[in-house]
């Protein structure tokens, strides 16, 4: 009997050394590893009706009520980043928490937000001329966020707050979203086609640049 007791202990010990307390190691514990994405591209739609995914159309006529949001893509690819995070200490309850896995994240793994920048193509009022900068002239309504499964926030209608507010926030930060919504504020005075061009920039000097289909756009 005490044989089969010595024998049990034996086998508890070395259970306690032989496996590791892991934590998000994919490998030891079966945990999914952390998923970022790199940004490749971009792609611009414009909707007038975003949630039942009603696109508008090059050259269509739409009043400022009916654009109901601007949708920038951001084309990526994906990659993981796995590090071992073993600790090989001993423990006689290393079994029973060896798996403890955190929810995985996707994100920019190291590209950082320098600028995002609209740009009209087209004489838009008094002040903003061809090719000038009029993020000042969009509202922000939010992006698709994986990072705690929460639902895209540009479905919320209360969320807006403008577009330049938000990007303050996020200067030299890495991106969280694949894409963002934003809705126009008001309608151009000069020249009713409506007419951008999008370009994001991050820190290591990449930039990423698109242009939208022309819209006329009235009051």
């Amino acid at each position: 009997m005490k044989n089969l007791k010595f024998l049990f202990l034996t086998i508890i010990l070395t259970i306690g050394f032989i496996f590791p307390s892991c934590k998000d190691d994919p490998f030891n514990c079966g945990c999914p590893a952390p998923t970022f994405f790199d940004t490749e591209g971009l792609e611009i739609s414009t909707y007038r009706d975003f949630e039942n995914s009603e696109k508008i159309t090059a050259a269509d006529s739409v009043s400022l009520a009916e654009l109901d949001m601007i949708y920038i893509d951001y084309l990526v690819t994906y990659h993981t980043s796995i590090t071992s995070q073993n600790d090989w200490s001993f423990s006689l309850m290393n079994t029973a928490n060896a798996c403890s896995c955190d929810i995985s994240v996707r994100g920019t793994d190291s590209e950082e937000l320098s600028s995002l920048s609209i740009i009209t193509l087209n004489d838009f009022d008094a002040d903003h001329l061809a090719n000038s900068n009029i993020n000042d002239l969009f509202d922000y309504y939010g992006c698709d966020y994986y990072g705690e499964g929460i639902l895209p926030t540009y479905i919320v209608n209360d969320t807006a707050r403008p577009l330049t507010d938000y990007l303050a926030t996020q200067n030299m930060r890495n991106l969280e979203c694949e894409d963002i919504g934003i809705r126009l504020t008001k309608a151009p005075e000069l020249n009713p086609e409506f007419k951008i061009k999008v370009i994001l920039e991050f820190t290591s000097g990449e930039v990423h640049e698109v242009e939208s289909e022309g819209i006329f756009v009235m009051l």
